[in-house]
């Protein structure tokens, strides 16, 4: 079941990147995207006045037969309601268009896998401190208290020196983010890496579809507790509230261009995971007038409810006269239109502006009457973490003991299920009967007693490998154990799956290794005990065994669970003192089973 990487396919789109006049952008009607090059005319204008008239070219040709992609600044915004106040940036285009004949070539989200490339990203600063932002804060909540509006979506820039190769970049982000709206556009003095979430409008022959995104919070490393903050999420009534309020403004915007009676909310409150945060988005859609163009489409949607509050153009004067800069391309839209006048437009979030003497991407969220200045600033670096690189492509693995006179694999159900969890906290297909047909037939070939590791890959390929056991268990009764002098972070994800991810692991185990030790012990930044390389770990502490949480940031190990059972064992921190003075300590794992500590070396 071993796939074969596309590098070379991958190659290509960045290669069409970097050209001039370049874009990648979701294609109308369909779940792939893609890469144009080599447009047969580039439009722009930095004008509010022209923007009318630059929509209008965009019908003609796309009725000729061409694809558009499109970019529009948040900043564009009185060019469809001079109500709408907003700063200027003079140096970004408020709308950019291209026309092509055709994409260069289609992709699917599944094809975008990991290119490692040597370069570093820049340290990206806040433009604001903690304190001035907890000042603009209260000066907002101020004004809710006094009527003036119900939300406000403040948001700030984030600033880093120029990024070298941004077309890698996006490549990079978008094999880790999955984000199901991305775009990327090369203007040729700036470049713009969108990797949303977020879908503005899409236009499906005659009906117009909207998915309001509001409501966030930060993923959990570990599986159980990353299920309970989505499902947290999904229940809280501030965020439920805030979501509802933006939902009913898209709704009301989409009845200005609707047939009267068919706007309505299909979805509410559902909650996506994305790599690094839970959102909960709804779901708005109306069948539009005839003739209605797209400028007057975005004359009544745009900017999205989302990113500027309640009510509208109230909201609008504010976010002008308390945010420190422009917003620039940051919280538009960007996407594509095609042949018909089919479109798909993003809310541009998880964006970032690249030129050549810097790259800036914008933060923020909706604040309301009850909102906490300083639990708004976390949540606002915390959308920054779309910024995190690819790790690379790691691979999910378990370990199992093939017994042939028992014609088992040893808990087998209980290494599928973690890969299962593993593989889907990570937002990666897992083909669970593939997997089990696939060890079912190397059954067949295996030795009376063999070590089988399966691994699965971030498209959700397995393959296995397998050697020959000599013996069960430790091979000896007394086992010595040292304690590594590296710390571990417990906040690390890598900590809580088994991945492939493990170099720390293997260079600490091989040294206690050669050091004559069976296994070495780590402990977090806390100075709490964590787990082995191999292995989890009880200590019996006043007759009652005790074994670490696995917040300390260890893996849920399966012998581990089985122990707990048995033992009757309780989660509780152990310091490194105190396993130095325990006497009765043991270690494990699904493959060895049980061994006792008899020497520990700090």
């Amino acid at each position: 079941m071993k796939g074969i990487f596309s590098r070379s396919k991958i190659e290509r789109l960045v290669s069409i990147l970097e050209k001039e006049g370049s874009s990648f952008a979701k294609i109308p009607g369909t779940k792939k995207w893609g890469v144009f090059e080599n447009p047969s005319e580039v439009i722009h204008t930095k004008a509010l006045g022209n923007i009318r008239d630059l929509f209008k070219k965009i019908e003609r040709n796309v009725s000729a037969g061409q694809y558009s992609c499109v970019f529009v600044s948040y900043d564009a915004s009185p060019a469809f309601d001079p109500a709408l106040k907003s700063m200027r940036d003079p140096k970004i285009p408020l709308t950019w268009a291209a026309f092509y004949k055709k994409p260069a070539e289609t992709f699917s989200i599944g094809e975008i896998s990991a290119v490692e490339y040597g370069f570093a990203l820049p340290e990206f600063r806040p433009e604001i401190t903690k304190r001035e932002y907890i000042g603009k804060i209260n000066e907002i909540k101020k004004l809710i208290a006094d009527g003036e509006t119900y939300q406000v979506n403040y948001t700030f820039r984030i600033k880093g020196s120029a990024i070298e190769y941004p077309e890698r970049l996006f490549v990079n982000l978008l094999s880790y983010h999955k984000a199901e709206y991305a775009a990327f556009f090369n203007t040729g003095g700036l470049k713009m890496l969108s990797l949303s979430p977020e879908l503005f409008i899409l236009k499906r022959g005659n009906i117009l579809f909207s998915h309001p995104m509001k409501g966030t919070c930060a993923r959990f490393p570990d599986c159980e507790r990353d299920k309970g903050a989505a499902l947290f999420l999904s229940k809280d009534e501030k965020n439920r509230a805030e979501n509802l309020m933006i939902t009913d403004m898209t709704r009301n915007d989409l009845g200005k261009i609707s047939i009267p009676g068919s706007v309505r909310v299909s979805s509410l409150f559902r909650v996506i995971t994305l790599p690094s945060l839970h959102q909960m988005i709804s779901e708005a859609r109306g069948r539009i007038r005839e003739k209605v163009s797209i400028y007057e489409i975005f004359r009544a949607m745009f900017p999205a409810a989302s990113i500027t509050g309640a009510p509208k153009i109230r909201t609008c004067e504010i976010i002008a006269d308390a945010e420190k800069s422009p917003r620039g391309i940051y919280t538009g839209c960007a996407g594509c239109v095609s042949p018909g006048g089919d479109f798909i437009f993003n809310v541009a979030i998880r964006t970032v502006l690249c030129s050549k003497n810097n790259a800036i991407a914008g933060i923020g969220g909706g604040i309301v009457a009850d909102s906490n200045a300083g639990a708004e600033w976390e949540e606002a670096l915390l959308k920054s973490s779309f910024l995190n690189r690819h790790p690379g492509n790691f691979k999910i693995f378990e370990t199992m003991l093939w017994e042939k006179n028992k014609g088992a694999y040893l808990w087998l159900d209980e290494h599928i299920r973690r890969l299962r969890n593993s593989q889907k906290y990570f937002l990666r297909p897992f083909r669970e009967k593939i997997i089990k047909k696939y060890l079912a037939g190397l059954a067949r070939k295996l030795p009376d007693a063999a070590r089988v590791k399966v691994s699965v890959d971030e498209r959700g390929i397995c393959e296995t490998e397998w050697s020959g056991v000599p013996e069960k268990g430790w091979g000896k009764r007394n086992l010595k154990i040292a304690i590594s002098n590296v710390r571990t972070f417990s906040g690390d994800v890598f900590l809580y799956h088994k991945t492939s991810m493990r170099t720390l692991y293997d260079s600490e185990f091989k040294k206690a290794k050669s050091l004559g030790f069976d296994e070495i012990i780590f402990v977090n930044e806390k100075n709490e005990v964590t787990e082995g390389a191999i292995t989890n770990l009880f200590v019996k502490r006043k007759n009652a065994w005790i074994t670490p949480p696995l917040s300390c940031g260890l893996l849920p190990g399966i012998w581990r669970e089985k122990m707990i059972s048995i033992f009757g064992a309780k989660e509780q921190v152990v310091t490194v003192e105190e396993l130095m003075n325990e006497k009765d300590i043991i270690i494990g794992n699904s493959f060895r089973g049980e061994g006792v500590i008899s020497e520990i070396k700090k």
